[in-house]
């Protein structure tokens, strides 16, 4: 069924541009209105290809935000920009500061690869390595590339749903000051205090960020089963990113960052709205990114170290550290106007002293991009993988766009993916089962974009992802407590569409329309991703000093699990209404509301796990 209805959409926007018949060239949307976003034919994409692409001839599906889209929104945490994404949905487990993860077309968070500042994220410390994103703040993005689809032939293991990368405050913006200071106050007592300061010179821009925030929160359990405590949270972080030019053909990135988190938390299980337990989680990074150009060819040294340390926890008897370093290279060249050829190696190793193992991979990929036609780009990436517990894993992309028109793209891609088991699933002396073999994937999608002309803009995607030899702890007797994890032979596929308008409604206003289906191959409910996702948000500059956003989201065909591998519980459909107006006081100075779930809207995200009601903060920054 969603086949055919991407293929009636399809061929209807492909008539309806007929119809129009557009030549004009392109413009830069974006560029003339700052509160339009998504969809844009001529942006840059590095992620696709491994090196700087237009994005009308990526055949991946690629979504790209600039600095400007993240920040005129109206979400003050990443994942809560990243939930708004068509085809993106994001899981928290009880109050702000909680474990927030990612869900790419309905594959699990553990799928996905995620890179801040060329630093690997994947948690050696969790379960399944799963990234989280609940500390970072929009106003500390630069800008965000999201791949979708199985990527491994680039990317190596955990691509099986996406890649998901994030650039945070590497250089100084045209105008910008060298200090700024935000500071915000909001419901449950909410306390939060940034500050940024820039430090330049001929050769170098270093950006120095601390941020503090601060709350008594509101029950991790739903208020609906009568929960009234406060978990509250705390989270410090520090960062300095910065670049060194030593000429004009070599750079020099340095990224560090420091995380402090303090999250309480309840009984998960609705039993107690009084427990005590809480996770203090301590993350480091530290990123270096060497990149040197001579002879035509672009050279990219690259490693990275992220360490997690979830000791200080009481809900859970696994209390583990971790490690993950990464090592990387990535060649680039054009061998002509017409084609142009990617190569390089990679390396991840996790550590976890609880298990008293560690896992490598080493591996090596290329990538040849050829413009066929002038119209016509078609890409193939190879690559291998050895791994230290199961042998070699063999990986391969393709992807084709084709330009229709001036004004319109069609795009498909063809690609496999695989997982390597954790370490916990691995070694753990309780649940681990050392025999395990990667998870597998295959992923297809077809996608159509189109400027109809300078006020309507849209793109629908199709796709489908297949994953094999999955691996799910599994209960021994059934229904106990005991068990280990073990690879089962059952498929999963999950299909479905994305569609997304950006329509300027004047000079001054802008309105986004998205809406994603998501289903398993009978059409039923993926755990914890709506079958049905609408998205409005709408962006006005009311004059040169008032500026309003507004989004609405609604969520249809939401399950929990109890048993882990099927939908046992019905979690109501929602609407979520928030706004923000921001306010110019003076040339550098800022006012901001926001007002969150403006209806008060009861919902559950996570079977029992409590979600905000409404919530107003007020901010106000100053550059100096």
């Amino acid at each position: 069924m969603p086949k055919i209805i991407f293929f009636i959409i399809l061929l209807y926007f492909y008539l309806l541009n007929s119809a129009f018949g557009y030549d004009a060239e392109i413009k830069k949307f974006l560029d003339q209105f700052d509160t339009s976003n998504r969809i844009v034919l001529n942006e840059i994409s590095i992620l696709a290809n491994k090196t700087p692409t237009e994005l009308s001839k990526v055949g991946s599906s690629v979504n790209i935000f600039s600095k400007e889209e993240i920040t005129s929104s109206e979400s003050v945490y990443l994942v809560d920009f990243l939930d708004k994404v068509p085809g993106i949905s994001v899981v928290r487990s009880g109050s702000t500061g909680n474990l927030s993860t990612v869900f790419i077309r309905g594959t699990s968070p553990y799928y996905s690869r995620v890179f801040v500042d060329g630093i690997d994220i994947g948690n050696p410390s969790g379960t399944q390595q799963t990234p989280s994103l609940s500390n970072f703040l929009t106003e500390d993005v630069e800008s965000i590339e999201i791949l979708k689809g199985s990527q491994s032939a680039l990317y190596g293991t955990q691509a099986i749903g996406g890649v998901i990368n994030i650039r945070t405050n590497l250089l100084k913006s045209k105008n910008e000051k060298n200090n700024k200071i935000t500071l915000e106050y909001g419901s449950f007592d909410t306390k939060a205090l940034r500050y940024k300061y820039l430090l330049e010179n001929k050769s170098s821009e270093y950006v120095f960020d601390f941020y503090n925030l601060e709350s008594e929160g509101f029950s991790a359990l739903d208020r609906k089963l009568g929960a009234t405590e406060k978990d509250g949270f705390e989270n410090k972080r520090y960062s300095i990113n910065g670049k060194h030019f030593f000429d004009d053909n070599s750079i020099l990135g340095i990224n560090l960052f420091s995380t402090d988190e303090y999250v309480e938390t309840d009984d998960s299980f609705g039993s107690s709205d009084t427990s005590t337990y809480y996770a203090n989680e301590y993350t480091q990074g530290i990123g270096l990114e060497y990149e040197k150009e001579f002879n035509n060819l672009s050279n990219v040294l690259n490693y990275s170290k992220f360490s997690s340390d979830r000791s200080g926890q009481t809900f859970s008897s696994y209390k583990n550290k971790g490690e993950r370093t990464f090592m990387s290279y990535k060649g680039s060249s054009n061998l002509n106007d017409k084609i142009t050829y990617v190569f390089g190696s990679d390396f991840i190793q996790d550590k976890t002293p609880t298990t008293n193992h560690e896992n490598d991979i080493f591996g090596i990929f290329g990538e040849i991009i050829h413009q066929t036609s002038p119209q016509l780009n078609n890409t193939l990436a190879i690559r291998n993988d050895g791994h230290s517990a199961f042998g070699e894993q063999f990986s391969f992309r393709i992807s084709s766009a084709y330009e229709l028109s001036k004004n319109a793209n069609l795009k498909g891609s063809y690609g496999t993916g695989f997982r390597s088991p954790s370490l916990y699933e691995l070694y753990d002396s309780s649940n681990g089962n050392a025999d395990l073999k990667p998870e597998k994937s295959s992923n297809f999608d077809l996608e159509y974009s189109n400027n109809l002309n300078d006020s309507l803009k849209f793109k629908v995607a199709y796709f489908s992802n297949e994953t094999e030899d999955i691996i799910n702890w599994v209960a021994n007797p059934p229904g106990g407590w005991v068990g280990k994890y073990e690879q089962t032979s059952t498929k999963k596929k999950r299909e479905g569409f994305e569609i997304s308008n950006i329509y300027k409604m004047s000079e001054t206003t802008s309105l986004d329309m998205s809406y994603s289906y998501i289903a398993d191959e009978n059409g039923g409910k993926i755990i914890r991703v709506p079958r049905n996702q609408l998205g409005l948000n709408l962006g006005t500059q009311f004059n040169d000093k008032l500026y309003f956003n507004g989004i609405a989201k609604h969520n249809t065909d939401i399950c929990d699990t109890i048993n882990g591998t099927k939908c046992d519980v019905e979690l109501d459909d929602y609407t979520l209404v928030n706004l923000l107006a921001k306010y110019k006081l003076y040339e550098n100075t800022n006012l901001k509301l926001r007002i969150e779930n403006i209806f008060n809207t009861s919902y559950q995200v996570i079977n029992k796990f409590g979600t905000s009601p409404r919530a107003f903060y007020l901010s106000i920054d100053n550059a100096f």
